[in-house]
């Protein structure tokens, strides 16, 4: 093994040395001992070697997806897509998958503390009470926290509520308004779909809608006309492997091959508007793509009005993705291919996601307790503004997991509840809402965004069962318990789908 390793190898002998070493320390160390506590009354439904199954969901970047979790004697083991949910469809991402560790991770924080040690949480509440708070937290499309951002504007004289994303889609909402005036999303639909073009967008391995995406374009691959896919990216992505051609390209290239495909369409349009753009747009190529973006240009000119798409990545700049509108529109794809439905994010594209207005804020002075719940920005973001500022309140409370980067920095550690322990609501890509129930009981006593906004707003009496329960209860007529149980069996609230909204995009 020493000669293996000496050589700059590993073989599989050295490997199976390594392994047999590894099982033979694990067999010295010793089990923690821990006293087991038997049911006094075992609850009817659980058996043991049996296990439950319930519809859960969750949420990254204010998107919801819908689960089904496998539950053994009260503790979740196993996660899979719930087929009901059209973000899932029965299937799950690797980050779903990875739930059930997070759930059981052991460097989760275990007590709310401050700076000198654990401390009461009647202690914390006190402290923090009737005071002018900024709070910083995950996007969400929670209407039930909607409902408690509301309040604690409206009862907390001098706060407000910001949203921060490391992944955000700022650009995709600020495009979308620029082209149509009005913040949409611009869901896929591959059913008819003959041409797509790909401008560094992995829409089939990562993303709120990837798992719909992957099923609805192999389902069309599968068909007898099929679907060609032509990639623009610099790094090989699953998208890009997919491909039927791929060209790799640096951002700056790539906008320039953009620019070349998209003068080829707009040219022959109708509206002067848009060949004056065209002109403009040949200019900015510069010659860019050659002959690889004339092919993929008569490629998307050659399919039948309504079944080509540009499709472009949310990390892309604003204007490429004000351009897909416009190349979009100019091909028919705009309610085919494209569809426009309202973002079910809260706020999305309004001020209160912008990250910069939080930092003035505390920057100001004029905050007595600076909030971050969930995201860790001090980490995600590339300027130290937020860390000069951070100082400036009189106290910050960390609500999260674990510590990092963010929380190191804040005097108060609030211990965030698991999504498999806490109550809340969400919405898919397309509006469609879910009831988050919870599958144990919160493991260190964490507070979901609930809780924390419930608290902030002098109402910390409400948990996020009844808060929930609360928003959804019009909704379920004179018959909500009967219509809430099978929001929870389902995992998805039916009729709550957006409507897709019509949109003209103008050239000018």
């Amino acid at each position: 093994m020493t000669d293996d390793l000496e050589d700059g190898k590993f073989g599989r002998r050295a490997l199976l040395e390594w392994v047999a070493a590894s099982a033979a320390l694990a067999g010295c160390a010793r089990a923690p001992v821990r006293k087991i506590v038997p049911y006094v009354a075992q609850p009817p439904e659980v058996q043991p070697g049996r296990p439950l199954h319930y519809a859960t969901a969750w949420e990254i970047d204010g998107y919801g997806m819908g689960l089904v979790v496998r539950s053994n004697t009260g503790r979740p083991t196993k996660i899979e897509g719930n087929p009901k949910h059209p973000a899932s469809l029965g299937a799950t991402r690797a980050v779903d998958q990875a739930l059930v560790e997070m759930l059981w991770d052991p460097d989760r924080e275990d007590h709310l503390r401050d700076a000198g040690g654990p401390v009461a949480l009647a202690e914390f509440q006190q402290r923090l009470a009737k005071k002018r708070v900024a709070i910083l937290m995950e996007p969400t499309s929670s209407r039930s926290v909607e409902g408690l951002v509301a309040r604690v504007r409206r009862e907390m004289p001098g706060s407000d509520v910001w949203f921060h994303s490391a992944m955000p889609r700022a650009n995709v909402w600020r495009a979308a308004e620029l082209a149509t005036g009005a913040v949409v999303e611009p869901v896929l639909d591959f059913s008819g779909a003959r041409v797509l073009v790909a401008f560094a967008s992995d829409f089939l391995a990562s993303g709120h809608d990837c798992v719909r995406n992957g099923r609805g374009l192999a389902d069309r691959r599968a068909t007898k006309d099929g679907a060609r896919l032509y990639s623009v990216e610099s790094r090989r992505t699953a998208t890009g492997a997919f491909a039927d051609e791929r060209f790799a390209a640096t951002g700056r290239v790539r906008a320039r091959v953009a620019c070349a495909i998209a003068a080829e369409i707009l040219g022959k349009s109708a509206s002067p508007a848009a060949r004056g753009l065209a002109d403009r747009l040949r200019t900015r190529a510069a010659g860019a793509g050659g002959a690889w973006a004339a092919a993929c240009a008569r490629d998307l000119e050659k399919a039948p009005r309504g079944t080509a798409a540009w499709i472009v990545g949310d990390d892309e700049p604003a204007g490429l993705h004000a351009l897909a509108w416009l190349v979009n529109g100019a091909l028919g794809s705009i309610g085919t291919v494209v569809r426009p439905v309202p973002s079910s994010v809260l706020e999305a594209g309004q001020p209160s996601h912008d990250l910069d207005a939080f930092v003035s804020r505390l920057a100001r002075g004029d905050v007595d307790v600076a909030v971050i719940c969930g995201t860790n920005p001090l980490y995600s973001t590339p300027n130290g503004a937020l860390a000069a500022a951070l100082p400036r309140a009189k106290e910050t409370v960390y609500v999260g997991l674990r510590q990092n980067e963010t929380s190191r920095a804040c005097r108060w550690f609030v211990p965030l509840a698991h999504p498999l322990e806490s109550w809340g609501d969400v919405r898919a890509y397309d509006g469609t809402a879910s009831i988050v129930q919870p599958l144990i009981a919160p493991l260190y006593g964490g507070k979901s965004a609930h809780d924390v906004l419930a608290a902030m707003s002098d109402r910390p009496e409400q948990s996020g069962h009844d808060i929930v329960r609360a928003h959804w209860s019009p909704r379920g007529g004179a018959s909500f318990d009967a219509s809430w149980r099978k929001w929870l069996h389902d995992g998805v609230i039916g009729g709550t789908a957006f409507a897709p909204r019509p949109v003209t995009v103008k050239p000018d």
